[in-house]
């Protein structure tokens, strides 16, 4: 599953779930604190992307419309 994921691009709804994953590692010790930290900031910066994406395709089916009318 980690690999199939990692193919296709991510919904916020899935950076969760890995970040769940990784706090579950975390306490179990699978992961250092190090790459805890390391998951966490490139999820931050996954999240952002997404919403980015998700906005201009907003702005730009509102220019679509508003030029159609």
């Amino acid at each position: 599953m980690e690999h199939e994921l990692l193919t296709k691009s991510l919904t916020p709804a899935e950076v969760t779930i890995l970040l769940s994953q990784a706090m579950h590692d975390l306490k179990n010790r699978k992961i250092t604190l190090r790459q805890a930290l390391a998951l966490s900031r490139v999820a931050t910066a996954l999240v952002k992307s997404i919403e980015t994406a998700e906005l201009k395709a907003r702005i730009e089916l509102l220019e679509q419309t508003l030029k159609k009318r």
